[in-house]
């Protein structure tokens, strides 16, 4: 799994989840995280699918943040060969 990945510092291979379009920007971003990136990854909370429709999914987690809860979007896309693939996030 994408959290898998990350908690094993696999930059590679947390990279395979992600859409081609956005491969860069995270590659970097994984980077900078650098020994921080297994604490990212654990702290990632499980999905919800909010809609899906065809080929897209809108998909959401909320995280406690100090007192506050946030709610991010994370949107995928199921590619030509039918995985499904983080396109923003």
């Amino acid at each position: 799994s994408f959290k898998a990945r990350l908690v094993a510092a696999d930059v590679t291979g947390a990279l395979t989840y992600l859409s081609p379009a956005i491969h860069t920007e995270f590659g970097q971003v994984f980077q900078v995280l650098g020994s921080d990136l297994p604490a990212v990854g654990a702290s990632l909370e499980d999905l919800f699918v909010v809609e899906q429709f065809d080929d897209l999914a809108e998909t959401a987690i909320v995280r406690q943040e100090d007192l506050a809860s946030f709610l991010y979007f994370i949107y995928f896309r199921r590619d030509g060969l039918g995985r499904w693939l983080i396109e923003e996030m």
